[in-house]
């Protein structure tokens, strides 16, 4: 299949994924969703899922970092995820940070670990006490996800609590992002860096860390490439324990992988019933 295939293949997902985002959002929701400020910038937002009522609650909470080349986006785009952890359980929390080009790393990782502190105290304000986290993202947000886990300069609160990573489509191994693409959108995240190894999840992560990892990556991904995902998870598995997991989807993009938030397909049973088995250990 040629790039130009790809590509129309992604742009085709990326436009249908965002009917379907914006519909959900406008779809009456009887849980609570509150929208609180961690910083005086106008990105430096969470929104906050508590449980959803009637709903037995989870002792692992979910935080969730959203993509969109650390250039654009919102919490608000990713409501979708949001309600459907919160309907499961899973007190849950998506971050907001400020972006490229008016902010570069590591503003973007030191922005969703403040986010992470406010989110934690906001749901014990809501009456629910955590003891475990997980944390998951798309493209861009998988790079702070996975960063937020390893990089031991951040979260040094919470990382105890760290019991997992979901990384979706994400660019944890700079190294393997060579397209021009991906490097249009690198340049002024991480440009002005001495070494990309400040901000790749790749050189930080070690298998010593006792976090599952499951990472999840469309084969056809035409931006991200799929090595990527699976030069990360044989980094960790290198030592005596193996924790880490690579779900390729054969028939799936970039940003198409989020359908696993919105239909129920064997993909969504993959992570689901992994995230089942942290919460119950």
């Amino acid at each position: 299949m040629t790039n130009i295939t790809w590509q129309l293949g992604e742009f085709k997902a990326l436009m249908t994924l965002g009917g379907r985002s914006q519909k959900i959002a406008k779809t009456p929701y009887a849980g609570k969703e509150e929208m609180v400020a961690y910083g005086s910038h106008e990105q430096q937002v969470i929104l906050v899922y508590p449980p959803y009522p009637g709903v037995q609650p989870r002792k692992t909470a979910i935080y969730f970092i959203h993509g969109g080349g650390w250039s654009m986006g919102n919490p608000g785009q990713y409501r979708f995820v949001g309600r459907f952890f919160a309907e499961l359980g899973y007190p849950t929390i998506l971050a907001g940070y400020r972006l490229v080009p008016e902010f570069i790393f590591p503003t973007q990782i030191e922005d969703v670990a403040s986010g992470l502190t406010t989110g934690l105290a906001t749901l014990k304000k809501f009456g629910f006490s955590v003891s475990q986290i997980v944390m998951g993202g798309h493209s861009a947000g998988a790079n702070l996800t996975s960063l937020l886990c390893y990089d031991r300069n951040y979260a040094k609160k919470e990382r105890s609590m760290f019991k997992g990573i979901f990384p979706m489509s994400g660019s944890i191994n700079l190294s393997a992002c060579q397209n021009p693409g991906m490097q249009k959108l690198l340049r002024p995240y991480i440009g002005h860096l001495p070494s990309p190894d400040i901000a790749d999840p790749f050189h930080h992560a070690t298998p010593e860390l006792p976090v599952s990892v499951l990472c999840i990556h469309g084969a056809k991904d035409p931006l991200c490439q799929v090595e990527n995902s699976i030069s990360f998870t044989a980094k960790l598995n290198k030592g005596s324990i193996k924790r880490a997991h690579c779900h390729i989807i054969p028939h799936l993009y970039h940003s198409d992988t989020l359908y696993l938030f919105m239909d129920s397909t064997p993909d969504t049973k993959v992570l689901l019933d992994w995230l089942n088995d942290i919460d119950k250990g």
